[in-house]
């Protein structure tokens, strides 16, 4: 699986290195912002996962920025967790109100806040595999019975003639449809690497060459899958891995 994007704003430095430095050693990429100002421009141009947001900062605080982010369509799922000094019950009834996840109070244990992140995160992946309604769930066979996928679930799906099988991670189910029709019912985040497969993005651990001119991708379900990459393919799927 990619690692999962969090934005650190605080205008304290320390305060974010020190997150930072922690955040990343659980795996996550981190970026961090010392202002409001910053903290928007970021949040616009690198979309994160999650948002650890500090309240009190001069000029545009903490507020100002979560109500920004609220208020735009394209921002508004993204988790924030905010951060203040404030420990008052009308300041996180406040933060709550306006459509904050979690409210931590400081100082703070950087073992909790981590994960306070990590169930915030969670949550939010489960509440988009429970918003696929059944016009976004992928009708297909196992054993003569219908099953109804939601495509989060999928991890990658991989032609046999004109029949494709979708792979669950421990299960495979069928649709008696060629590659290139099922794609066409696969959601942006699936990605055709190879003539003969489609890979969920989202699952993807790592890209490697394991010899010249060839290429893997490893998956994150239990068994490391690994699906072979066209060589043409390459380059384009490392430069999305990276965003």
């Amino acid at each position: 699986m990619m690692a999962r994007k969090v934005l650190v704003v605080d205008d304290e430095p320390g305060i974010c290195d020190l997150v930072c430095l922690n955040l990343e050693s659980e795996g996550y990429e981190v970026t961090c912002a010392n202002s409001g100002h910053e903290a928007m421009e970021k949040i616009k141009r690198e979309h994160p996962d999650l948002i650890v947001l500090d309240i009190m900062m001069p000029e545009i605080d903490g507020w100002e920025v979560l109500s920004h982010l609220k208020a735009d369509p394209a921002t508004s799922g993204i988790p924030v967790i905010l951060l203040s000094a404030k420990s008052e019950e009308v300041s996180k009834l406040l933060g709550f109100k306006l459509g904050a996840d979690d409210y931590v109070t400081k100082p703070f244990s950087v073992k909790e806040l981590t994960a306070r992140i990590g169930i915030a995160i969670t949550r939010d992946r489960e509440n988009h595999k429970a918003a696929a309604g059944p016009e976004q769930r992928i009708a297909a066979y196992r054993d003569n019975e219908l099953y109804f996928l939601n495509p989060e679930d999928i991890l990658f799906a991989v032609a046999d003639r004109n029949y494709t099988y979708l792979c669950t991670g421990g299960e495979r189910f069928v649709i008696r449809r060629n590659l290139s029709a099922v794609e066409q019912k696969l959601p942006e985040n699936f990605n055709r690497i190879h003539k003969s497969y489609i890979v969920n993005i989202d699952r993807i651990s790592k890209l490697f060459s394991p010899a010249r001119g060839r290429y893997l991708v490893e998956l994150d379900d239990p068994d490391s899958s690994r699906i072979p990459v066209s060589r043409g393919k390459a380059a384009a799927l490392r430069q999305r891995l990276k965003q």
